[in-house]
């Protein structure tokens, strides 16, 4: 064996890292949201004859109880041999994990590994890949397709569009009409059109094509969706037999393909279900400084049974296996919440302005700040906030929020740099839009252009992108929701 194959071997065996079972299922537990978390605690309660509920009530009533933890190595007894999972103090459980390595379990929720229904974007993509295209147009097709709104409309012009993504990709207009017209030969037949109008031409125009509508009839559904919407929404037989020559079969049977179409190409995605949430954190304001606390009603409140007492640890007895679970549990759970608490605390110290004036004080703060201050690894504190809420006066927030990156550069009045969070540009941008005149409502170019002479950095694409993230619509449908309200 060569001297060089022998030092590939040895690298790649020094990079293998083994996990014991109880950080596994350690881990597992601290990827887990409160929702995810207590079904997997109803689940052992009733699977495992050794564990059992505890009433919220007896645990607020005695506060002076022992702990999960103190209470599983009670029952383990002193003469007994610990067991080879348990290494040291709980919040070092993880100590061991750096983040990588194949030798975990699959980590993932079995709620996340449930097939979903795919979405519009995924569809388009997955056809776009079947497809042998160049780098360029395929590369504007992606950027076409993440431009689309919800109805799979693109919601401003093509020459708008290649303006606002150019310092993503630039390319002339012809490039960009060749990689659209691509993009409207993909199913559902009518998606990348600018308009209803428009949609259910390229759909007339699809179906003429595969030959299943005859030319004449075609031809004539599409002047009538064209130029004269307002009569077919008035039913003026007059005017439509005017535009049809006289001819009124024909324009039977055009309005009967008519109905047959679908205004609205993406209407048979189902829009993203609601998504409920448990607040892991609670936290509230005492002397004068907020504090993060645990939200009694997250915890799993589970314990061992007075039945455990009698069983011997050995694996080999009928219940040895039951024991060794609920005690895996029981010290999971505690870790879990130690090291969520732990990083709670740290963000909320940091972050004491955002609890007092809102997202717009929000101080930049990495992963690996508080990996650092805590003595944790990246990874460990990244799955201990992610999908993780708290609660506060001013609402409920992801806790990983608070854990920003400075994403981007703001000039102030003096000309100096500084460094932004997105919440905070979200925040600026509900701000406008609450300051918007009814009359004319701002676009979200209006809106980028508007925080880029405020000094953000920032695109058209990504300023609805949040938006979206703040749950509000578009120009369009605010101008429909006040024209609506008006009358």
């Amino acid at each position: 064996m060569s001297p060089s194959i022998s030092a590939s071997l040895a690298a790649q065996l020094a990079q293998q890292q083994t996990l014991a079972p109880q950080q596994q299922y350690a881990l597992r537990l601290l990827r887990m949201n409160a929702l995810e978390l207590l079904a997997e605690a109803d689940l052992a309660a009733e699977e495992n004859p050794l564990l059992e509920r505890e009433a919220q009530e007896e645990a607020a009533e005695t506060e002076s109880a022992p702990s999960l933890h103190e209470e599983s190595e009670a029952v383990r007894g002193e003469d007994e041999t610990p067991f080879p999972e348990d290494r040291g103090p709980l919040e070092n459980i993880y100590s061991g994990w750096s983040g990588s390595g194949a030798d975990h379990a699959d980590e993932t929720p079995a709620v996340e590994r449930v097939a979903a229904q795919s979405s519009l974007r995924d569809d388009l993509i997955a056809e776009l890949n079947s497809l042998s295209t160049d780098e360029l147009t395929h590369e504007l097709v992606i950027s076409l397709i993440e431009e689309l709104d919800d109805s799979g409309f693109l919601p401003q012009s093509l020459a708008e569009t290649a303006e606002s993504l150019k310092r993503i990709v630039s390319a002339p207009l012809n490039a960009w009409q060749k990689a659209l017209a691509l993009l409207q030969t993909f199913d559902p037949p009518g998606v990348g059109a600018s308009s209803p109008a428009e949609s259910l031409a390229l759909q007339v125009r699809r179906r003429m094509e595969s030959g299943s509508v005859q030319k004449d009839t075609g031809e004539l559904l599409i002047e009538l969706i064209l130029k004269h919407l307002k009569e077919i929404a008035a039913d003026d037989s007059k005017a439509l037999l005017a535009a049809a020559g006289g001819d009124s079969k024909k324009l039977d049977a055009a309005l009967s393909l008519l109905k047959t179409l679908n205004p609205h190409p993406a209407a048979n995605y189902a829009s993203e279900a609601t998504q409920y949430v448990i607040a892991d954190i609670t936290i509230r304001r005492e002397s004068g400084h907020w504090r993060a606390f645990l939200n009694p009603g997250a915890q799993p409140g589970l314990r061992l049974s007075a039945m455990a007492q009698t069983i011997a640890v050995d694996e080999s007895t009928p219940f040895g296996r039951y024991l060794t679970e609920a005690r895996r549990l029981i010290s999971g759970i505690e870790a879990r919440q130690t090291t969520l608490l732990r990083a709670a605390e740290f963000a909320t110290e940091r972050q004491q302005a955002f609890f007092e004036k809102g997202r717009a004080a929000l101080l930049p703060l990495t992963i690996g700040e508080a990996a650092a201050a805590l003595g944790l690894s990246d990874s460990t504190v990244s799955r201990a906030v992610s999908g993780k809420y708290f609660q506060c006066p001013l609402g409920t927030f992801e806790l990983r929020s608070l854990f920003l990156l400075p994403a981007v550069q703001a000039v102030d009045a003096e000309g100096l740099s500084a460094s932004v969070t997105p919440l905070r540009i979200r925040a600026r941008i509900s701000e406008l839009i609450a300051q918007e005149n009814p009359e004319k409502r701002l676009s979200d170019q209006a809106l980028t252009d508007l925080l880029r002479a405020e000094g953000f950095d920032i695109t058209r694409r990504t300023v609805a992108k949040y938006r979206d993230l703040e749950g509000i619509p578009t120009a369009r449908l605010r101008r429909d929701k006040t024209s609506v309200l008006s009358e």
